[in-house]
Formats: C-alpha cells, sequence, structure tokens
C-alpha cells in the first residue's frame, strides 16, 4: 500500500455527512408535514374570522340605526318642546294674572301678565302647523331608517366585508332567526311618552349648565315637569287624538244587547273562542284541552296548552286566543247569576256586563302589550318608536348569524405536504379533497340594550326608555344555533358550497378501528370516537364556530 493510500485510509473527515443527509431528510420532511397542517390550521381560522367578522359588522349596522332612531327621537322632543314650553309660559302667565288682579296696586302687573299671555297663546297657534309638520316628516324618517337598515347591513357586509378575506373564503353570508328581517325591531310608542319627554327636554338642557348643588334641583324640576306635561298632554302637546274620548255610551249599548238577547248566546260564543283556540293549537301542533277528558260536555275552567311554540309571534297569538276562550266561559258561568231562570235582573245584568268588557279588554291589552294610554291614534304620524314587544336582550330577533366557507383547493399541495412526512407515504391513501375544509364556519352576534339590570326594570326600558338613550351595542357570544341550519345555509345563499361528502372518510376510519388478531390498532380508541362524531349529522353539517 502507497503512502497515499495509507493516509487515505487514515482519514476520517466527512464521516458525520452521511448521517447530516439522513437526519437533514428527516428534518425536510417534518418541516413539509408542519407547513401542511400549519396552513390548515391557518385556513380554517381566516375562515373564522371571516364568520364573525360578517356577523358583528351586520349587528353593528344594527345597533347604530337603533341609535340613529334613538336620536330622532330626541329631535322630536326638542321640536315638541317648543310648544310645550310656549305652553307653560301660557299658563303661569294666566295665573299670575289672575293673582295680580286681586289687588289695586298689582293690577298693572296683571294687565301686562294677561298680554303676554295672549302673545304666547298666539305663537303657539302660529307655529302649530311647522311643528306639528316636522314631527310626521321624523316620524316618517324613523319608518324609513327602521326598514332599511336591515338590508343596508346586509349588503355592507356582503360587499365591503367579506371579499377583504378573499381568496381563502369563496363563499359568505348573513342569516337571521326571524328570516331576512322588514324592519329593525321597534314600534310605535305612545304620544305620552313624547310628550313627557318633551317637558322635561329644556329644564334638562338647563341643569347639564347648572354648576355643582344647582343641577341636583333643576333634576328634580325636570321631573316634575315631565309629570305635569304627562297628566294633561292635551292641552300641553295638543297632538292628535290625544284627548280622551268618551267610551261610556259605547259599553252602555254594548252591555244592552248582551243583557237583551237569549242566554244562549254567552254559551254559543264560549264554543266559537274554543274553537279558534283549538284550531290554532293544531295549526301550531300544540297539545290543548278545553273539556273535561271524562264529561266532554264539561268546559274546564281554564283551557290547559301543553307546550309554547318557540316562535314567540306564533306564542302570542296562542295566549290570546286562550285568553278569550277563558274570558268566554268565566262569561258564561257568570252570565248565569243573571239569567232569566234565576230571576232576571237587568240592571244587576248592565252593571256586570259593563264591568266584564272593561276587564276583558285591559286583560287583552295589557297580554299583548298595548299599554299605549287611552284616547291616542294608533295611526297618528307623530308618534315615537319604542322597541317591539317580543325585543329584549338575548331575544332571537336581536341574533345575527354569519357563515363563512374556504376554497378547498388552496389546501391539496399542503395534503402533499403532510404525506411527505410520514414513513411510507405510498402506501397513505391520497384525499381527493381535503374534505374538513369544506364545512362551514360560524359566528352569532346579538343587538343589545347597555343597562344594568333586567330587562324592562327600571333602569333597562321600563317606561320606553330603551328608544332614547344612546345605549345600544353589539357583541360577539357563542353560537347556540338559535334558527334551523338549513334555512341559515339557504338565506345567506352558501347551501351549495356546505354539503361535504364525508362518507368515504367515515367508513375507512371504521374499518380501520375494527381489532384484527396480532395487529393491534394505533390510537384504535381515538379512530372510534373520530368515527362516531363523523357519523353525527349535526357535526356533518354544522361545521366549526
Amino acid at each position: 500500500m502507497s503512502t497515499n493510500d495509507a493516509r487515505l485510509a487514515r482519514d476520517d473527515r466527512g464521516a458525520i455527512m452521511v448521517l447530516g443527509i439522513f437526519m437533514c431528510s428527516i428534518l425536510v420532511g417534518a418541516l413539509w408535514y408542519l407547513a401542511g397542517i400549519g396552513d390548515a390550521i391557518l385556513h380554517r381560522e381566516r375562515i373564522q374570522e371571516a364568520a364573525d367578522a360578517m356577523a358583528f359588522s351586520s349587528a353593528a349596522l344594527h345597533a347604530r340605526g337603533m341609535n340613529l332612531i334613538v336620536l330622532v327621537n330626541l329631535i322630536m322632543a326638542c321640536v315638541l318642546g317648543v310648544r310645550v314650553a310656549l305652553r307653560v309660559g301660557v299658563l303661569v302667565l294666566t295665573i299670575c294674572a289672575a293673582i295680580f288682579s286681586a289687588g289695586i296696586v298689582t293690577l298693572p302687573a296683571a294687565v301686562a301678565c294677561a298680554a303676554g299671555a295672549t302673545a304666547l297663546e298666539t305663537a303657539v297657534n302660529s307655529t302649530k302647523p311647522a311643528i306639528d309638520g316636522a314631527l310626521t316628516g321624523l316620524s316618517a324618517t324613523q319608518d324609513v331608517l327602521s326598514k332599511a337598515t336591515p338590508g343596508l347591513a346586509q349588503v355592507g357586509a356582503r360587499v365591503n366585508v367579506g371579499p377583504k378575506y378573499a381568496p381563502v373564503v369563496n363563499h359568505f353570508g348573513i342569516a337571521t332567526k326571524e328570516g331576512p328581517l322588514s324592519s329593525l325591531p321597534v314600534e310605535r310608542g305612545s304620544e305620552k311618552k313624547l310628550c313627557g319627554e318633551a317637558g322635561g327636554i329644556f329644564p334638562a338642557l338647563i341643569a347639564s349648565k347648572m354648576p355643582d348643588g344647582l343641577d341636583t334641583v333643576m333634576e328634580t324640576i325636570t321631573s316634575m315637569m315631565k309629570e305635569l306635561v304627562r297628566l294633561s298632554p292635551g292641552y300641553f302637546c295638543g297632538l292628535n287624538g290625544s284627548s280622551e274620548p268618551n267610551s261610556e255610551k259605547h259599553y252602555d249599548d254594548a252591555a244592552a244587547k248582551r243583557c237583551d238577547r237569549e242566554p244562549y248566546a254567552e254559551h254559543e260564543r264560549l264554543e266559537e273562542a274554543e274553537k279558534v283556540w283549538l284550531s290554532k293549537c293544531r295549526e301550531s301542533r300544540i297539545a290543548c284541552e278545553s273539556r273535561d277528558r271524562n264529561d266532554p260536555n264539561v268546559f274546564l275552567d281554564k283551557g290547559v296548552q301543553h307546550a309554547t311554540p318557540v316562535d314567540s309571534k306564533i306564542a302570542q297569538e296562542l295566549m290570546l286566543r286562550r285568553m278569550e276562550r277563558d274570558q268566554a266561559k268565566r262569561a258564561v258561568d257568570e252570565y248565569e247569576k243573571h239569567s232569566r231562570s234565576a230571576g232576571f235582573d237587568r240592571d244587576a245584568c248592565l252593571r256586570w256586563a259593563k264591568a266584564e268588557m272593561k276587564q276583558s279588554g285591559d286583560e287583552k291589552k295589557k297580554a299583548s302589550g298595548k299599554t299605549n294610554s287611552v284616547g291616542f291614534d294608533p295611526s297618528s304620524g307623530t308618534r315615537p318608536m319604542m322597541t317591539k314587544q317580543d325585543m329584549r336582550n338575548g331575544a332571537p330577533i336581536a341574533q345575527v348569524i354569519g357563515i363563512a366557507t374556504g376554497d378547498e383547493t388552496r389546501l391539496r399541495p399542503d395534503a402533499k405536504r403532510v404525506r411527505t412526512g410520514t414513513v411510507k407515504s405510498k402506501r397513505t391513501p391520497t384525499l381527493a379533497d381535503p374534505t374538513a375544509a369544506t364545512m362551514p364556519s360560524w359566528a352569532q352576534a346579538e343587538l343589545f340594550y347597555d343597562c344594568n339590570g333586567k330587562w324592562g326594570d327600571a333602569v333597562c326600558n321600563a317606561d320606553e326608555d330603551a328608544m332614547w338613550h344612546f345605549r345600544w351595542r353589539v357583541r360577539l357570544r357563542r353560537f347556540n344555533e338559535p334558527m334551523s341550519i338549513d334555512q341559515a345555509k339557504v338565506e345567506a345563499g352558501v347551501f351549495a358550497a356546505t354539503s361535504p361528502n364525508l362518507d368515504s372518510f367515515s367508513d375507512r376510519l371504521s374499518a380501520d378501528a375494527k381489532p384484527v388478531p396480532g395487529k393491534p390498532k394505533a390510537n384504535a380508541a381515538l379512530r372510534v370516537d373520530l368515527m362516531v362524531a363523523l357519523k353525527n349529522q349535526t357535526n356533518r353539517t354544522r361545521g366549526t364556530h
């Protein structure tokens, strides 16, 4: 062996390179594996962000619309406050004129006060057309805001928010519990509320400029002014229909007709009310009982309803129809006390009939939430807005659902990267498409009134107050499926993109999870759990949230 050959045999430089090449290959495979999984995770996160943004942005526009309606309510109060201030001035000057006229020395002051009252009364009459026109126009503006906001929120989310997440997200949409909303959850309130707020608007403005100590006094004066104006809305505000009509004659006529007809007429009224209620129960697929099970000829004192519909409107309708049936049963029992067979007393019957009609009317008003004071014209164009009777924090009508799906073709290279990191890549099944990527992501946001208390108490819409403060907010909440998933897909326009085929994957997992003698499966329990989860239809159609 030559000297060069011996030196070459003893040279061990570069021996570690063989091991290094082997380790680098493993490291490259691991990096590709991590890159594929990381891309899939980021892909799902991007889709979820799109769903969150769609739901939140749409609900935020709903909240902005509610606050705009609050602003219009306050402007209406300011406009009407001009009339109230003039009317208060007329009242104060008239009282002063009466007081000063009692003495000879103060007689000139009485004349001046009377002249001032006359001048203010003239101002009231001259400004009436302008104020009434402004109130009608502002009321019409509220109608436009309430009806246009849901559609604008839908368009805004789809045009300005969803496309920002392209090209990862290829389908996105907005859905609501009540279906496509025709308006915000508001309806016409009472003119009495508007009149009261108008009475306190100027004292409240003065109180805001007062130094500490005097502002408390002005706040007390503001509350007193509100109550004073609400006691006589017809005088101070002069709104349409603000004087209470005399309805006693109508009650007298109706009571006379009721007491002069045959006794069986009350029974016919009961049977008709029962028929209407049970028909509504059948339409709603709710079990209801009106008569004794043992004796079908005996009516129960109170109708029995064994379930409550999920839809608030149907539930309200069922409650009113059952109330009418119960009122008719009560009327039959009371009428028999005054029937001819028991010695008919017409005067007693008239008194009963009037009291019964008033009681039934009050019960229906209370049940339907119609708390507006008697005499205000429901068709008046000068009433402010209030929240709907079925609106409250957390109500289904305030929920907005965001939906988003991703482009599964973007993950196909990642599937190859993941297979690169496997030991036996040729034996690893190749998926045509990453099926999980086609599952939709869901998000839920809600519109709410920011108050510290239960809905309807002193600090949370006790007196239509929710539409008189800029406290409408929006927040994301956990998705809790408040609506039909298929309905949401159709409404959002992503139905065709949210139906992945997981049958082959589920069947392969099921077969792979079966134990083979002598060949225990790795992670057999995990495979079984995954297979069961895939068989769950809810998981197969809902996606993630």
